[in-house]
């Protein structure tokens, strides 16, 4: 009976310790397909509705990932657009082609001057060279960060992505240790919340997830995603969830439109973080 009691110890310590990998484990073909049929709706969108941040992450994965199956209509984008949007869409073009340079004048353009703060933090992230960092700029994210429960850590945390990519060499080793230590308090804080404690393949945990892979948090890692990439790749229908339908106040904020192309757009991040990870 003893004998019995080890082994089935011994294989309870083997389940735990492989078992949360194995979950999310995906072939890459498995991955590939999921993130082809993503591409082709993508691709079939009415790409000139899509919020700006949302378009210019789309064409930063296409280009980043080399994704000839997402065909991202920048031109025409760019074409729908007045003078005052357009303005504001330059802003995002170190997403479109690295070697872009904007100025800081570009930022303080009177017709920027509107502009959402947690954007112009995003904005500042991008030009190392051109746009100086404000002295108290982790300080800002930092405050920022609680203009709301969720958007808040959600564009902090999307803005860390590419500070990280882009900027740290500007940070000082305070400002470093101090940006490292908002990051992994925000990943706790949305990870317990919306994707941990979350059983719904909702906006939230999409978008929850997205950013927390883009960080590199651990526990989010261990996401068991196995059921969306079945999903797709059994040909169900991508569309607006019913949860997300139903949420109220989500619908009454962003409009079903929005919550629907945002949640493309994290998925595509999930799927490629995932298919290109070390």
């Amino acid at each position: 009976m003893k004998k019995k009691s080890i082994i089935i110890a011994f294989f309870v310590f083997i389940l735990n310790f492989f078992y949360p990998n194995f979950l999310q484990a995906q072939t890459k073909d498995e991955l590939k397909s999921a993130i082809n049929r993503v591409s082709r709706v993508i691709t079939y969108q009415d790409q000139e509705f899509f919020a700006q941040d949302v378009i210019a992450e789309l064409a930063y994965l296409k280009r980043t990932y080399q994704l000839d199956s997402c065909d991202v209509r920048l031109d025409r984008y760019v074409n729908s657009l007045n003078d005052y949007y357009y303005k504001i869409f330059f802003l995002y073009s170190k997403l479109l082609n690295d070697t872009t340079v904007v100025t800081e004048d570009c930022l303080n353009d009177d017709a920027n001057s509107k502009i959402n703060q947690l954007n112009k933090l995003f904005f500042y992230a991008l030009y190392p060279n051109t746009i100086a960092l404000p002295k108290n700029y982790i300080d800002l994210l930092e405050e920022y960060s609680t203009v709301d429960e969720f958007f808040g850590p959600y564009y902090v945390l999307n803005t860390a992505y590419f500070l990280k990519k882009y900027n740290i060499q500007n940070l000082s080793k305070a400002q470093k240790e101090k940006l490292n230590s908002l990051v992994n308090q925000l990943c706790n804080t949305i990870y317990t919340k919306y994707v941990k404690n979350n059983n719904l393949w909702n906006f939230y945990k999409f978008s929850a997830l997205k950013v927390l892979l883009m960080n590199e948090y651990e526990p989010a890692q261990k996401t068991d995603i196995s059921q969306v990439i079945t999903y797709i790749n059994a040909g169900g229908p991508l569309k607006l969830s019913d949860e997300d339908r139903n949420d109220v106040e989500l619908m009454n904020r962003a409009g079903g439109d929005y919550v629907f192309r945002h949640s493309l757009n994290a998925s595509m991040w999930i799927f490629l973080l995932e298919l290109n990870k070390n």
